[in-house]
């Protein structure tokens, strides 16, 4: 299902979209304010914030924190939700007090064509747990996976 956006959202979308697409690069919310302003757009910069956490809430965007700023880019990660890992595992990083604050996931998956990928996701406890990173890694990289299996194995002798 789509998300519905207003014109106004739909403008901030286009503006990210079209900076990635011809700079590669994330865009600050400061410098999308610029923008919409070059356009004749006049918003404040919290106003621009929030329709840049709708826009991330509907799942047409992604936000990473530099410094105390927020930079944005288009959402190009399409993540099947409804299917079920074939096998996971959880390794849990525990505090000085043995309190968990830290789990990192893998999971193992199968793509429509039968192919293998796995998951990598970091929660985090900060008042309630917090998935920050999901790393996807997919089928076409057999080869670095099987070279990282092996230092993990000389790792543990």
């Amino acid at each position: 299902m789509e998300a519905i956006l207003n014109p106004t959202e739909e403008v901030v979308l286009n503006l990210i979209k079209n900076t990635w697409e011809k700079r590669r690069k994330k865009i600050s919310i400061a410098d999308l304010r610029e923008l919409l302003e070059r356009k004749g757009i006049k918003l404040s910069h919290e106003k621009v914030r929030l329709i840049v956490e709708s826009l991330w809430r509907k799942g047409e965007i992604l936000i990473d924190v530099h410094g105390r700023e927020r930079i944005v880019r288009p959402n190009h990660v399409i993540v099947n939700s409804k299917s079920k890992p074939l096998d996971f595992r959880n390794f849990t990083i525990l505090d000085k007090d043995g309190k968990p604050i830290q789990r990192i996931w893998v999971s193992v998956y199968k793509d429509k064509k039968g192919q293998v990928y796995f998951t990598i996701s970091e929660s985090k406890w900060n008042g309630s747990w917090k998935t920050t990173n999901n790393i996807i890694i997919p089928p076409e990289a057999k080869e670095e996976l099987r070279e990282v299996v092996k230092f993990i194995e000389k790792w543990i002798e």
